[in-house]
């Protein structure tokens, strides 16, 4: 297996785990964001309908632009990061 496989296995495992962990903490979010069940439902809709809409638009960013690593606002780029960044 290449390094680039392992690191994208690291990825994929790690955003699992996070939205695992997201989803387990849904009641506490929606407390203290005094959210009614309908609002967060929206809210996660959004989310989502945000995540279709820009996926497509990821490929001609990176095609014009081209893949330069992690930009200075990405959680692997800043040394003081809690985030695990296996690249």
């Amino acid at each position: 297996m290449t390094a680039g496989a392992r690191a994208t296995y690291a990825v994929f495992a790690g955003l699992g785990l996070a939205g695992s962990t997201w989803s387990s903490r849904l009641p506490e979010v929606r407390t203290q964001l005094n959210l009614d069940s309908a609002s967060l439902g929206l809210l996660l809709l959004t989310i989502a309908v945000g995540g279709v809409i820009v996926l497509p638009l990821s490929g001609t960013v990176v095609t014009r632009i081209g893949p330069a690593g992690p930009s200075p606002s990405s959680p692997c780029s800043s040394s003081r990061s809690s985030w695990p960044c296996p690249l």
